[in-house]
């Protein structure tokens, strides 16, 4: 027994020896291992913050994407049309800033005999055989030869161009048209006719963000400058489209329901921008948001698209 208690006893402090007195090498290598694993569990993570940065932004663009096609459809059905212009035959249709494309898909569809050319700094992922996308800048030189494009179509970019980057649009759009050709223009006021209190506190701050971005919101400038550049037969015409269920007319009434959950998924899509803006909490900004859609109801608020049609005079 003495015996065996001794050989446990001297196993037992070979095993603490053991624990105790690492080798110099052992004591590297797991160093090593160490700083390997944290240099890789860091990498991970970075990486992960970047894939699910990534993945709220492709969200975002889809919600957008969702948006932007529903806005589509309610100004197609109130336009009665994806143009007001009468087209006879056109050869070559161009959209400068064609957003998620859904504009230009509709018109090389319904003109399978026309090219179809879509200008924008992101092209979409469809494309039939009578369309050709360039990735261009608007505000610079447009890769279209002059006096080749019969009908030409800009929709929703007040926001995307400051005020003298008209001037240079305008006279893009005059260069690549043939003479009598038509332009038609689409833009609405940025801010919403008969707001609430809340709505009005938000216009403030939209006026406030249109006047440091050197934006046009009041759109005072395009029609003269569609003058300048040279164009004729301008028109400008005006609809008014309902926010909400407030009309009593039951197209109208559609209308606005369409509307309002277009104008609803606009300021949802805006949430983290806006928050970070306002230094709101998320409740905060849901409560206000709810605000706004009761009062675009109360105050019977509407929204006006303005159409500017216009054409490049014959030689």
């Amino acid at each position: 027994m003495g015996n065996q208690s001794s050989k446990i006893n001297i196993q037992n402090k070979k095993k603490q020896d053991a624990v105790i007195k690492p080798s110099t090498s052992i004591s590297t290598n797991i160093g090593s291992i160490a700083s390997s694993r944290r240099s890789s569990i860091t990498e991970f993570f970075a990486k992960r913050k970047q894939s699910i940065a990534s993945i709220m932004k492709r969200e975002e663009d889809i919600k957008e994407h969702d948006r932007e096609q529903r806005q589509h459809y309610l100004l197609k059905n109130v336009r009665k049309g994806n143009t007001r212009t009468l087209l006879d035959s056109p050869k070559r249709i161009v959209e400068s800033g064609i957003g998620n494309g859904i504009w230009v898909l509709e018109m090389a569809t319904q003109y399978p005999d026309a090219q179809v050319i879509g200008l924008d700094l992101k092209l979409p992922d469809i494309q039939l055989s009578n369309q050709t996308f360039y990735r261009a800048n608007i505000i610079e030189t447009w890769p279209i030869e002059p006096d080749s494009v019969d009908f030409l179509f800009q929709r929703n970019m007040v926001t995307c161009l400051q005020k003298d980057h008209w001037i240079h649009v305008f006279s893009e759009m005059f260069r690549v048209l043939k003479p009598g050709g038509s332009l038609e223009l689409i833009e609405q006021d940025l801010l919403h006719h008969n707001p609430g209190p809340v709505l009005q506190a938000l216009h403030a701050f939209y006026k406030e963000q249109f006047d440091q971005t050197k934006i046009d919101w009041e759109l005072s400038t395009l029609r003269d400058a569609l003058s300048q550049i040279g164009f004729i037969d301008i028109e400008l015409i005006t609809i008014d489209i309902p926010i909400g269920e407030w009309p009593t007319e039951s197209d109208q009434k559609q209308f606005g329901f369409m509307n309002k959950d277009i104008q609803k998924a606009f300021l949802k899509n805006k949430k983290n921008e806006y928050m970070q803006r306002w230094s709101m909490s998320s409740m905060d900004y849901d409560v206000a948001v709810g605000e706004v859609c009761d009062e675009f109801e109360e105050y019977q608020s509407f929204t006006r698209v303005n159409c500017w049609m216009a054409k490049k005079p014959v030689y």
